[in-house]
């Protein structure tokens, strides 16, 4: 683990395998730290998340987020970036139903 300062807000690194890491806020990391985080490549994209035997795969940027119904999009493109302030929330169920 290593931890760097991007402005005023705090950062830590969380190791993953395949020489990657995740970047979380400092405020989630003690709780984050307990899992064996592992990455994974999804269209395209890394990916942190760990194996539940109950759920499945547990992504790292749904579990921060609180697992909300709709999809998690990071800001800044960098999907292992998972800061809350990198985080928007996309409901497209209400969003259609809006229409």
């Amino acid at each position: 683990m290593s931890e760097a300062n991007a402005g005023s807000i705090k950062m830590k690194y969380i190791p993953l395998n395949h020489g990657k890491y995740a970047i979380v806020g400092d405020e989630d990391y003690e709780e984050l730290a307990l899992f064996k985080w592992r990455a994974t490549f999804i269209t395209g994209n890394w990916y942190a998340c760990f194996h539940d035997p109950e759920e499945g795969s547990i992504y790292m940027s749904r579990y921060i987020a609180g697992f909300p119904d709709g999809m998690v999009y990071h800001v800044n493109r960098d999907s292992l970036d998972n800061r809350k302030s990198n985080f928007v929330i996309h409901y497209a169920k209400a969003q259609k139903e809006k229409s």
